[in-house]
């Protein structure tokens, strides 16, 4: 926490943490309306609205979003961008929630064949507009291999000219789709706006900083109530996080650089009620991971949800594959010894059709029951049948 402020300081030792309390800033002024509080700049134009004394959902929602999604700076420029429709039409939702005005535009990126090498030779063309760019780095070589450029939020055709060479391509834009034909091409949608009161709110009253190295999960949120946790995990892993669903691996991960950031969700996370591991990976990042069904089922009950469409489904397929097949944590040696007193005589092979589980997990915990002496086993050619004792 930033000891710049002692107000927050004081504050932030109480359970009862009310917004309307720390807006006592000097930058800050505040005046109630019929909907909520008003909160402007000492001799700025644009105000925004607060619509609740306590940090409630939107709020805490938008907040996290932008640090780890977008940024924002000193003089009240906020922006924030994605590949996913829906998480652009959340920001802006958002955004417009707390009477933040907004705009949108894409960005789109494109990589360029290595024969490309002069710049001044490269145009960008919408229809017979010739557009502005600038070259964009491979996020994993750092060649500058790309280029970039922004149009407004609408579908249209394109041309990239490189003497003779041409690319060309469309792209389709709306609150449904963010696509585009070329395969080289990467479109995000982009949510801007311009509220110098809101960005001094979030560094003078919420202490937050907008670095990716530097960003921190805020006190208010360290206090909150278990459902706002959830919620704002949630959005946390639209923006960062990836769903891992493949063979027997089921995980929510998220990876970054900033390794106290994830650890103090780990640590928010244990305090709700959910287990996660933060280790280190590759030379400079961190990741923290949440495996086992308890742990999906406890996010969900709480409140746990995604927008991002792809990571939405496959979790929705992950929780179904559980209620299909998973037993309760530390439950299935008992389980398994029920169906077998429940059926005795019975084989590996029709003892995994019964449970609708893989023939060679059921031989494993079989395994382990005949060592315990809690089940015997009669040979019978090449085939062996359980028994209880």
């Amino acid at each position: 926490m930033n000891s710049g402020n002692p107000l927050s300081q004081n504050i932030f030792k109480t359970q009862n943490r009310y917004l309307f309390m720390l807006l006592k800033s000097s930058e800050l002024m505040s005046s109630k309306t019929p909907n909520g509080t008003r909160i402007k700049v000492k001799n700025g134009k644009k105000s925004f609205l607060l619509k609740n004394k306590k940090y409630y959902d939107e709020l805490a929602l938008l907040v996290e979003a932008l640090k780890v999604e977008g940024w924002w700076n000193h003089v009240g420029r906020i922006s924030i961008s994605s590949k996913s429709p829906e998480l652009i039409n959340l920001f802006e939702y958002l955004l417009n929630f707390h009477n933040i005005e907004t705009y949108k535009h894409v960005d789109i990126k494109v990589k360029i064949p290595k024969a490309w090498t002069e710049r001044e030779r490269i145009k960008v063309l919408k229809g017979n507009q010739e557009l502005k760019f600038h070259y964009g780095r491979n996020g994993f070589t750092k060649e500058l291999d790309r280029i970039v450029f922004w149009d407004r939020f609408e579908s249209a055709g394109y041309k990239i000219v490189y003497d003779e060479e041409v690319l060309a391509f469309k792209t389709a834009v709306s609150k449904e789709k963010l696509a585009t034909d070329l395969t080289q091409a990467r479109i995000y949608g982009n949510v801007r706006a311009n509220n110098k009161s809101f960005t001094t709110f979030l560094y003078s009253v919420l202490n937050e900083k907008t670095a990716s190295s530097e960003i921190q999960v805020n006190q208010l949120l360290k206090n909150a109530a278990p459902s706002l946790v959830a919620k704002v995990f949630g959005i946390l892993v639209d923006c960062e996080g990836s769903i891992r669903f493949s063979g027997f691996t089921r995980n929510i991960h998220i990876r970054m650089i900033n390794r106290k950031y994830l650890e103090d969700w780990h640590e928010l996370l244990k305090a709700i009620g959910v287990s996660s591991r933060v280790s280190p990976i590759a030379k400079v990042m961190t990741e923290l991971v949440i495996t086992c069904n308890q742990n999906f089922k406890k996010l969900c009950e709480l409140g746990f949800a995604l927008c991002h469409k792809k990571k939405k489904e496959r979790f929705e397929k992950i929780m179904k594959s559980y209620q299909r097949h998973q037993f309760q944590r530390n439950s299935a040696l008992d389980t398994y010894l029920n169906y077998v007193r429940k059926n005795p005589n019975t084989s590996a092979l029709e003892l995994s059709k019964k449970l609708n589980k893989d023939k060679r997990v059921v031989s494993h915990y079989l395994k382990r029951l005949t060592e315990k002496g809690q089940i015997k086993i009669q040979s019978i050619g090449q085939k062996y049948l359980y028994t209880a004792v």
